[in-house]
């Protein structure tokens, strides 16, 4: 109606992104096509996750370093895997194990694992009970 006051919208707090990759199921690349599948979760891995989150650098520092802006990340990476991924790639020397040690605590990188049916739908439904997903993100 003419004349009528519309309040101003209330600023909410400003919310996570949340970033889910649904890895490979198996470690074999001879099976099918998980050797492009492995190839392009090893690539995720380097590339696709950033250190200081979204517009971030991916400059190399000093493993554990604060970044020189000192603000906290709204970007947190939850990557779904099966057991046997899941052991290979958070063991001492594997790669999310190294990205998160040259991240230090500036990335958030959580690591679920799922069983091995439904790929990209068991991803979700795991990541949906573990994370209250339309409230935080």
């Amino acid at each position: 109606t003419m004349g009528e006051v519309i309040p101003p919208r209330q600023s909410s707090p400003k919310k996570r992104t949340l970033v889910v990759y649904s890895g490979p199921t198996s470690l074999d690349r001879s099976i099918g096509k998980n050797d492009v599948y492995l190839a392009n979760f090893d690539y995720f891995i380097e590339h696709g996750i950033e250190c200081d989150g979204l517009g971030g650098t991916d400059q190399p520092r000093a493993a554990g370093s604060q970044s020189q802006q000192q603000q906290q990340s709204n970007l947190e990476y939850v990557i779904v895997l099966t057991q046997p991924v899941a052991d290979e790639y958070t063991s001492s020397n594997g790669l999310i194990t190294q990205k998160q040690y040259q991240c230090g605590s500036n990335a958030k990188i959580t690591v679920l694992v799922r069983e091995d049916r439904c790929y990209d739908m068991e991803s979700l439904l795991l990541v949906s009970r573990t994370f209250d997903v339309p409230h935080d993100y």
